[in-house]
């Protein structure tokens, strides 16, 4: 049972606008579904899955799926969740439920849920599902069981790879068993056919099959269609394998699953623990180092963009000024008389409130690919400046990278060599995300592309996702802040725990700028 996309047409959203920016894509697993998400999920399935077929079933109308049986049912140790939400009401829309585990020696990730509400159709919505469960990361088997067309072509675009008669033919004695251990609608008595012409599973799920013809027949025009036609009752057993060759996507596919990329890993850095990176331990010394450029008044108000762990805001709040900490994740910072924390996006900021310093630290300006963005973070922090207020900044140094001699290429003509990266997991681990045997460089726009690992604190199989940060030359970071209304009247290359050195342009990861708002008569 079940993966189904239903098909309706789109009814909602702008679809001239970026996917992440209508939709929130979060993940979790089965132990951390409360009531209330089953309660939602429910409700989504049985509007929006499919209607009995009355031919072969007693049941009647739309397919339905109690909260109490998708929990025992779908929700294992092994399982999964990614929600879509509509961000504008925080609706959800759509979710994926996949059991991924290692077994006889093979990663393998299966599909049970797939459910897509019907006027958010054609959006894209069910291939970032997907990719949210997997990113790039190198399973041996992907798979899904559905009787919907667009359900498998989903899988396909994600994985780079087309399901393939003779692949699966090969591979079928193992996913049945893996099924038969671990699928609640597969046993051993479960038909299973695999031949040259068809492959598919009989479920004695009787959803109707009133529109698989047509749809096959729209998505065959440019690709054929090799998994056969369905009995009442069947579904096709559809896998892709890492040792198939891979397609290539289009730069507008790339585009989207980078943009996906960055939802998830904004997440997986708000679940990360930190402590252990040795960058986050100088705090104190930092601090003192701001207080001697900036001679702040007591009780001076401080507001930390981009706090992350709200290690610095902390420091200064027990140092008895009024602190604002905003990051667009939830760390947890403790709330206290003199430091509020604010969930919200850099980018967007926006109160009626000035601040005596602007703190925006260890790469908030180039988290962003593109530099319209870090120009809006720019103007955030001058927007929020007293008119003698300082702004303390830190971006990545493209000159320690390019002295590395790193991949450089003209991204635009090559997107496709980042599915050749080798994962790193340097984010997790240590932080040290310039650990240059996984990088390449647009020559065009200096973002630099990695493939990063999680694996997350439940032993599940790692994801791995593509991220994009902008790094800077000096020049290059000083012109941005100026266009923003900001002055610079000190810089510096430094590392962490030395801010008081000055070191040379490639020596160091890090580049420092103390700032003054810029005279509006000037």
């Amino acid at each position: 049972m079940k993966a189904v996309i239903a098909e309706k047409k789109l009814a909602t959203g702008d679809t001239r606008r970026p996917l992440t920016e209508q939709y929130s894509f979060s993940t979790l697993y089965a132990e951390e579904a409360d009531d209330s998400l089953l309660s939602e999920m429910s409700v989504l399935f049985s509007e929006n899955y499919g209607v009995w077929d009355e031919d072969f079933c007693r049941l009647k109308g739309h397919v339905r799926l109690s909260p109490q049986r998708l929990k025992n049912d779908y929700l294992t140790a092994n399982s999964c969740i990614v929600l879509a939400r509509e961000r504008a009401c925080n609706m959800l829309i759509g979710y994926a439920i996949a059991i991924k585990k290692e077994y006889e020696g093979k990663g393998i990730s299966w599909i049970t849920q797939f459910v897509v509400h019907s006027e958010h159709q054609n959006r894209g919505v069910g291939k970032t599902l997907l990719y949210s469960l997997w990113g790039e990361s190198q399973l041996d088997a992907w798979g899904i069981v559905t009787s919907n067309p667009y359900a498998i072509r989903a899988l396909e675009k994600v994985t780079h790879r087309r399901c393939a008669l003779q692949a699966i033919k090969q591979n079928k004695h193992w996913l049945l068993k893996f099924a038969t251990d671990s699928i609640s609608y597969v046993n051993d008595t479960t038909e299973l056919i695999v031949d040259d012409e068809r492959s598919v599973i009989n479920t004695n799920f009787f959803v109707s099959h009133a529109d698989v013809l047509d749809k096959i027949r729209r998505i065959s025009q440019d690709i054929p269609w090799v998994l056969g036609t369905l009995e009442p009752g069947w579904e096709w057993f559809a896998f892709t394998f890492k040792q198939q060759p891979q397609f290539a996507l289009s730069e507008e596919e790339i585009r989207v699953f980078l943009e996906t990329s960055n939802e998830i890993t904004k997440q997986a850095y708000s679940k990360m623990d930190m402590k252990h990176h040795s960058w986050t331990k100088h705090t104190e010394l930092e601090v003192d180092f701001i207080l001697a450029q900036t001679n702040l008044p007591a009780r001076a108000s401080v507001l930390d963009l981009g706090c992350g762990t709200g290690r610095h805001s902390i420091s200064f709040a027990e140092r008895q000024f009024d602190v604002t900490a905003v990051d667009y994740n939830e760390f947890g910072v403790p709330e206290k008389a003199n430091l509020h924390f604010l969930q919200a996006d850099a980018r967007h900021f926006a109160t009626k409130a000035k601040y005596d310093l602007v703190l925006c630290l260890y790469d908030v300006i180039g988290s962003f690919a593109d530099d319209g963005d870090n120009e809006a973070i720019a103007r955030t922090i001058s927007n929020c400046m007293k008119d003698d207020a300082y702004a303390i900044i830190s971006v990545m140094n493209m000159d320690y990278l390019l002295a590395r001699n790193p991949r450089l290429v003209q991204m635009k003509s090559n997107y496709n060599q980042l599915f050749s990266l080798v994962p790193q997991s340097t984010m997790e681990k240590t932080g040290d995300v310039f650990n240059n045997d996984g990088i390449l460089i647009d020559a065009d726009t200096n973002v630099c592309y990695r493939r990063e690992q999680f694996k997350g604190s439940h032993g599940d199989l790692p994801r791995e996702f593509i991220v994009r940060d902008r790094r800077f030359t000096m020049p290059q970071i000083k012109e941005l802040l100026e266009k923003c209304g900001l002055q610079v009247v000190f810089s510096r290359y430094v590392k962490a725990g030395a801010w008081n050195v000055d070191f040379k342009a490639d020596e160091t990861k890090e580049i420092l700028l103390v700032c003054k708002k810029r005279s509006q008569n000037a």
